[in-house]
């Protein structure tokens, strides 16, 4: 597990070199990192969307079995370096043993397509990960995002717009089989 987290984190920072609850802003001002160039916003997603879902099919289930031990310490490391310590200190990971998820709670986006929350989903052949995401408003509700997920392929799926609020309600959603 430890060297999955480390060797992803170096690829990150390679990458970085080489292409040059809180809310977003209330962790933290700044668009850039001490240590790199790159916006926050893509920073962000680059945790949610890419990292998160590496971790969980490449780990052959380590990443999806120490998170619902509690063992997050990695984790928390690794979201602070690639993003920042105040916006992974804002970071919330509930596991929830009686459901095999774990959901992931995320400091307000203000950018899209950044996540309120995402899931880890034990399945019977392997693992899912699905993605509440930020998104445009196009109407006439308050508040709406949009439920993703992305597969082994790296390819990302959309399962469409919801209003609700809550992680509760997400992971109510996904559990519903989507």
């Amino acid at each position: 597990m430890k060297k999955i987290i480390i060797g992803m984190l170096f690829i990150f920072l390679t990458a970085c070199a080489a292409t040059g609850g809180k809310t977003e802003s209330a962790v933290n001002n700044e668009t850039q990192n001490e240590q790199t160039d790159i916006p926050l916003s893509e920073r962000i997603y680059f945790l949610q969307h890419n990292l998160i879902a590496e971790w969980m099919f490449e780990s052959e289930g380590d990443f999806y079995a120490d998170l619902m031990e509690g063992n997050n310490d990695k984790f928390f490391e690794v979201a602070a370096e690639v993003v920042n310590s105040e916006y992974a200190s804002g970071i919330v990971v509930a596991p929830m043993i009686e459901s095999g998820v774990v959901l992931f709670s995320f400091p307000t986006p203000l950018t899209s397509p950044n996540c309120y929350f995402s899931i880890i989903k034990k399945e019977a052949t392997g693992f899912s990960y699905y993605t509440y995401e930020k998104t445009l408003d196009y109407g006439e509700k308050e508040f709406i995002a949009v439920v993703g997920g992305w597969d082994e392929d790296g390819s990302h799926m959309n399962f469409g717009i919801r209003n609700y609020q809550t992680g509760q309600d997400f992971v109510t959603d996904i559990l519903g089989d989507k």
